[in-house]
């Protein structure tokens, strides 16, 4: 696999920035105006150290104003720091602390963190190699503004041979979750949107997540009716969270009419694959019959339930025994006995 080097710690419009800033201030004035703690100027000394410009070059002094500025959350200053790291330039090489410090800055949103984590992931340098992280973190820098991005998005995606819609779920997620890059809710749903339709019959998840960004309207207006489609589109992908959200909406009449029979069945298809959320909602609907029947399926249900440990599961199963008789428990303890052992040798 053809390896990447990490880019320098600035592209070039940056680096134009900083010489336009730091050529109105003399040497002097800048190490003043570091010394006295501005983020701003020990990031432009610490260039200036590196680069050799208009002091003597020296990397040790380098990497002592960069880690300055980066202590105060200095995003440019945090990604030298790492780029100093990788090198072994004026510190030990350390391709992890690289990557730690890559990391600080891409959580502001530096298109040249979020380039050299991709190609961190890529390489496997400071961090297991990962082609489908690799491929969501060059989208964000190119997303960012990162002009070498698209080398290596075609390089990345023809080793991936095609195979994306693991990165792009990555990809939305980072975007949705917020924790790694700036949360950016329009972009994930561009995103899911995107892996939805990329490859329909593997696409379930990204199919799901737009189900739930429809339903709550997140990343664009709501619309119930386009979460229903969404989540049966997923649902026959064979995703069991979309199967009990299905449930929920047609026992509560939400983008559809409201139908108890349809919200079993879409309950038991989510049992069926193992579902615990599906048995607790299985259980919750028979409980509620006046019908004794359902109160036997109710228990065995929650049995289930709580043979899987679902939090909530043990106290329903006790109301749901208050209803019969021992006799009757017994039975449905042995029934769902055998529906286990029936379902796994399906599976």
């Amino acid at each position: 696999m053809k390896k990447f080097s990490c880019v320098a710690a600035l592209y070039l419009a940056s680096l134009l920035a900083v010489a336009q800033t730091t050529a109105s201030l003399s040497s002097a004035d800048l190490i003043k105006k570091a010394e006295a703690g501005d983020a701003e100027a020990q990031f432009q000394l610490g260039r200036a150290y590196e680069d050799g410009e208009s002091v003597e070059q020296s990397d040790e002094l380098a990497v002592h104003w960069y880690r300055k500025s980066a202590e105060q959350g200095n995003a440019r200053a945090e990604n030298s720091l790492g780029v100093m790291y990788s090198r072994g330039h004026g510190v030990p090489r350390d391709k992890e602390e690289a990557f730690r410090w890559y990391r600080k800055a891409a959580k502001q949103g530096l298109p040249e963190a979020d380039f050299n984590i991709a190609i961190s992931y890529y390489n496997g340098d400071g961090v297991g190699s990962d082609l489908n992280r690799a491929y969501a973190w060059i989208l964000i820098a190119k997303r960012h503004g990162s002009s070498n991005a698209g080398q290596a998005l075609a390089q990345i995606s023809q080793d991936l041979h095609g195979h994306l819609e693991f990165g792009t779920m990555l990809l939305g997620q980072l975007y949705e979750k917020g924790e790694e890059t700036p949360k950016d809710l329009n972009a994930a749903f561009d995103t899911y949107l995107q892996g939805a339709n990329s490859d329909p019959k593997r696409a379930g998840a990204a199919q799901f997540k737009l189900c739930q960004f429809y339903g709550t309207g997140t990343g664009v207006p709501q619309d119930v009716v386009e979460a229903r489609s969404w989540c049966k589109t997923a649902a026959r992908n064979g995703i069991p969270a979309a199967m009990v959200l299905l449930g929920h909406m047609a026992e509560n009449g939400v983008g559809t009419e409201k139908n108890l029979k349809e919200a079993e069945q879409w309950y038991q298809d989510a049992a069926v694959q193992m579902d615990r959320d599906g048995f607790m909602a299985l259980g919750r609907l028979k409980f509620n019959s006046s019908s004794h029947n359902d109160q036997r399926d109710a228990y065995f249900w929650f049995y289930l339930a709580s043979v899987y440990k679902m939090p909530g599961a043990q106290e329903q199963l006790q109301k749901a025994a208050a209803n019969l008789s021992s006799e009757e428990i017994s039975k449905e303890q042995k029934k769902a006995a055998e529906w286990r052992k029936a379902i796994h040798v399906k599976r």
